[in-house]
């Protein structure tokens, strides 16, 4: 497979398919694995050097490379992954230093958000989104500490382009925010 095809597949999976979710669900399943078996191998090479909490899990397990789907089951992050931030960053509005928590775990660049006068949760993350190519997810789960999931907005449209039906809802049009997704089945 070219290189072009495997980027295809990761960045626009939906074009990948010709916009067809029965192509997408047709795909002989040998060669859906080869093909992620190939996109996995390029993103970890793509990013374990930019984001810090894969390059240090990596350093630390020694591994170089991931060929194989089982090579890369340890560097999977876990759900508290998205809650390790200290929780005294919120509630002292320590906005500055979520981002750099933030920037440990996503590829993209935060050097441009400006928390300050961050008076809550929701207004950092307004500033996230409104300086950066995220789309930051939030969950409460069962723990009682807000998960902080960072989604760029590629991902979020692609996941909404191959099933869901209502997607976006923002004030800002020109920056399309996920509200919800109904999957079709």
């Amino acid at each position: 497979m070219s290189k072009h095809t495997v980027v295809t597949f990761i960045d626009h999976p939906f074009e990948y398919f010709d916009q067809s979710v029965t192509k997408m669900h047709s795909l002989p399943r040998a060669e859906l694995e080869e093909l992620q078996r190939e996109a996995m191998m390029l993103r970890f090479a793509q990013h374990r050097e930019g984001i810090e909490m894969v390059r240090k899990l990596a350093d630390r397990l020694g591994i170089t490379s991931v060929d194989k789907f089982n090579d890369v089951v340890p560097l999977m992050f876990s759900h508290t992954t998205y809650k390790s931030y200290p929780p005294a960053l919120i509630d002292n509005k320590r906005f500055d230093l979520m981002t750099r928590w933030l920037a440990k775990i996503t590829i993209h660049d935060l050097s441009e958000v400006d928390a300050t006068g961050a008076e809550s949760i929701d207004e950092w993350l307004e500033a996230v989104e409104s300086a950066s190519k995220l789309q930051v997810i939030t969950s409460s789960g069962t723990t009682g500490t807000l998960s902080i999931i960072p989604k760029d907005e590629l991902t979020t449209v692609e996941a909404c382009r191959s099933g869901g039906r209502r997607c976006f809802s923002s004030s800002d049009r020109s920056r399309p925010r996920i509200s919800s997704i109904r999957w079709s089945m």
